[in-house]
Protein backbone atom coordinates (compact mmCIF):
# COMPACT_ATOMS: atom_id res chain seq x y z
CA UNK A 1 0.00 0.00 0.00
CA UNK A 2 0.96 3.58 -0.50
CA UNK A 3 1.75 6.20 2.11
CA UNK A 4 2.86 9.91 1.70
CA UNK A 5 4.58 10.75 4.66
CA UNK A 6 4.84 14.48 5.76
CA UNK A 7 8.28 14.55 8.06
CA UNK A 8 9.78 17.31 10.08
CA UNK A 9 13.54 17.15 11.01
CA UNK A 10 14.73 18.16 14.57
CA UNK A 11 16.68 21.03 14.80
CA UNK A 12 19.80 18.85 16.53
CA UNK A 13 19.64 16.63 13.48
CA UNK A 14 19.56 19.47 10.46
CA UNK A 15 23.49 19.72 10.44
CA UNK A 16 23.69 15.60 10.44
CA UNK A 17 21.24 15.14 7.19
CA UNK A 18 23.41 12.64 5.78
CA UNK A 19 23.88 10.72 8.83
CA UNK A 20 19.90 11.13 9.49
CA UNK A 21 19.20 9.92 6.24
CA UNK A 22 21.22 6.26 6.04
CA UNK A 23 20.03 5.50 8.77
CA UNK A 24 16.04 6.31 8.06
CA UNK A 25 16.72 4.37 4.75
CA UNK A 26 18.41 1.12 6.66
CA UNK A 27 15.20 1.18 8.79
CA UNK A 28 12.68 1.33 6.26
CA UNK A 29 14.62 -1.71 4.08
CA UNK A 30 14.28 -3.43 7.40
CA UNK A 31 10.96 -2.62 7.30
CA UNK A 32 10.40 -3.90 3.71
CA UNK A 33 9.19 -0.30 2.65
CA UNK A 34 10.49 0.66 -0.33
CA UNK A 35 10.97 4.90 -0.90
CA UNK A 36 9.37 6.28 -3.66
CA UNK A 37 10.53 9.51 -3.81
CA UNK A 38 11.59 12.44 -1.17
CA UNK A 39 11.09 16.08 -1.72
CA UNK A 40 12.60 18.66 0.85
CA UNK A 41 10.18 21.43 1.43
CA UNK A 42 9.39 24.88 3.21
CA UNK A 43 6.55 25.65 5.57
CA UNK A 44 4.77 23.42 8.19
CA UNK A 45 7.17 20.27 7.11
CA UNK A 46 10.55 20.08 6.63
CA UNK A 47 9.97 17.04 3.82
CA UNK A 48 7.23 14.99 1.86
CA UNK A 49 7.98 11.26 0.99
CA UNK A 50 5.98 8.76 -0.92
CA UNK A 51 6.64 5.31 0.19
CA UNK A 52 4.90 2.00 -0.69
CA UNK A 53 4.88 -0.78 2.39
CA UNK A 54 3.47 -4.02 2.97
CA UNK A 55 1.16 -2.52 5.45
CA UNK A 56 -0.20 -0.02 8.43
CA UNK A 57 2.05 -2.19 10.83
CA UNK A 58 5.66 -1.29 9.25
CA UNK A 59 4.43 2.37 8.65
CA UNK A 60 3.81 2.52 12.42
CA UNK A 61 6.70 0.85 13.47
CA UNK A 62 9.06 3.41 11.28
CA UNK A 63 6.86 6.92 12.48
CA UNK A 64 7.81 5.45 16.45
CA UNK A 65 11.19 4.06 15.47
CA UNK A 66 11.82 7.67 13.57
CA UNK A 67 10.42 9.90 16.81
CA UNK A 68 12.26 7.83 19.44
CA UNK A 69 15.59 7.97 17.77
CA UNK A 70 14.70 11.98 17.70
CA UNK A 71 14.72 12.37 13.76
CA UNK A 72 11.66 14.33 14.35
CA UNK A 73 8.13 13.76 14.01
CA UNK A 74 6.02 11.98 10.50
CA UNK A 75 2.23 12.15 10.22
CA UNK A 76 1.44 9.38 8.04
CA UNK A 77 -1.77 9.47 5.16
CA UNK A 78 -2.60 6.42 3.64
CA UNK A 79 -2.32 7.66 -0.57
CA UNK A 80 -4.40 5.62 -3.59
CA UNK A 81 -3.42 5.56 -7.00
CA UNK A 82 -6.48 6.70 -9.36
CA UNK A 83 -7.51 2.83 -10.43
CA UNK A 84 -7.78 2.49 -7.10
CA UNK A 85 -9.55 5.15 -5.73
CA UNK A 86 -12.31 4.32 -9.14
CA UNK A 87 -12.63 0.75 -7.73
CA UNK A 88 -13.54 2.16 -4.24
CA UNK A 89 -15.36 4.75 -5.56
CA UNK A 90 -17.34 1.70 -7.81
CA UNK A 91 -17.83 -0.82 -4.71
CA UNK A 92 -19.45 2.48 -2.30
CA UNK A 93 -21.71 3.16 -5.08
CA UNK A 94 -22.93 -0.57 -5.02
CA UNK A 95 -23.32 -0.60 -1.68
CA UNK A 96 -25.35 2.23 -1.32
CA UNK A 97 -27.55 1.02 -3.97
CA UNK A 98 -28.01 -1.96 -2.13
CA UNK A 99 -28.68 -0.01 1.11
CA UNK A 100 -31.12 2.00 -0.54
CA UNK A 101 -33.05 -1.01 -2.25
CA UNK A 102 -33.29 -2.87 1.30
CA UNK A 103 -34.42 0.92 3.11
CA UNK A 104 -37.00 0.97 0.83
CA UNK A 105 -38.70 -2.77 1.31
CA UNK A 106 -38.27 -1.48 4.64
CA UNK A 107 -40.30 1.20 4.49
CA UNK A 108 -42.93 -0.94 2.51
CA UNK A 109 -43.57 -2.79 5.61
CA UNK A 110 -46.27 -2.18 7.95
CA UNK A 111 -47.16 -2.88 11.53
CA UNK A 112 -49.43 -5.18 10.37
CA UNK A 113 -46.77 -7.45 8.22
CA UNK A 114 -44.69 -7.98 11.46
CA UNK A 115 -47.58 -8.34 14.25
CA UNK A 116 -49.56 -10.80 11.96
CA UNK A 117 -47.61 -13.59 12.61
CA UNK A 118 -47.71 -13.59 16.26
CA UNK A 119 -51.51 -13.06 16.47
Amino acid sequence: MKYVLLGSISPSWLGKQAERLKKSNEKLKQLGIKQDSVLYTQGQYDFVETIDAPGPESVLGFTIWYSKKGFGNIQTLPAFGDQEIRKIIKKMIKILKYLNRVLRNISDITYADIITPYI
